[in-house]
């Protein structure tokens, strides 16, 4: 009868949560257990969906720079099997929905003992789990495109996830903007988790940049490995000798003289 203790989603990962084999150099013989410390920046994009002030989470970075397939897979996994609840994933195209549901998510369940307990394999008749549909003891989740109404509708959930949103297309067909229709998915659930991410395009026409500019705007500082003031990271402070990119180096907006 002892309650559950209270975990945030990197916590959990961090207890249960295998990173499958051959997903990065670190599992190449074999499947291991997630560790934040890996990539620390993550840890405050896990608290936010697990902060009960915090609706919505945006997430702005380079591309296989920020680490949303983490994100990704560690907030799913976590409304599995921690706290169980549907869940909706958009991509702009329903293909890469696909992609992210085998690619991704799939390897992520078979490599946690506690995920594919509760999911039947796909090759079970009647069991539930396509590629676009996981149905699990408490909830289910929905794979769906941007750029495909149908998709959208036969989903609905309490954890809404879109990535790449700045590729998304302007109109889900003839419904409107497919983030707000994302969002609708979610209107009937109390607490609805919300969480947007994608490398951003041009300011001033990305639309995961106007989310951005609408929230408290959180940057990741960066600790210099000299004098370990944290900075802002900016393309300007990294420089190297001309023809010699191998040794280039961060240039620290406090203790560098250059």
């Amino acid at each position: 009868m002892k309650p559950k203790p209270r975990l945030n989603i990197w916590q959990w990962a961090e207890r249960y949560r295998y990173v499958a084999k051959g997903v990065s150099a670190k599992t190449l013989e074999c499947p291991r257990l997630y560790r934040s410390a890996d990539a620390p920046h993550q840890r405050a994009m896990q608290e936010a969906p697990t902060d009960p002030t915090v609706q919505t989470t945006v997430l702005i970075g380079a591309s296989q720079v920020m680490g949303k397939t983490e994100v990704f897979n560690n907030l799913l996994g976590y409304h599995m099997d921690w706290e169980p609840r549907s869940s909706v994933v958009m991509y702009p195209q329903l293909d890469s929905s696909e992609k992210y549901s085998k690619k991704k998510f799939t390897p992520m369940v078979e490599a946690s003992p506690c995920l594919s307990a509760i999911l039947k394999p796909s090759r079970t008749r009647d069991s539930g789990n396509t590629i676009l549909v996981k149905d699990f003891r408490g909830g289910a989740v929905y794979f769906v495109g941007a750029n495909s109404p149908a998709s959208l509708r036969g989903a609905s959930g309490a954890v809404l996830l879109g990535d790449e949103c700045d590729s998304n297309p302007p109109s889900c067909g003839n419904e409107g903007d497919p983030i707000e229709l994302l969002f609708k998915r979610g209107e009937s659930f109390p607490r609805c988790v919300q969480l947007l991410a994608s490398t951003p395009t041009i300011k001033g026409q990305s639309r995961i940049w106007e989310w951005f500019e609408i929230s408290d705007q959180q940057y990741w500082h960066v600790p210099c490995a000299k004098c370990g003031a944290h900075q802002v990271l900016t393309w300007k402070q990294i420089v190297w000798p001309k023809g010699e990119p191998e040794k280039c180096e961060l240039i620290c907006s406090v203790c560098s003289d250059r």
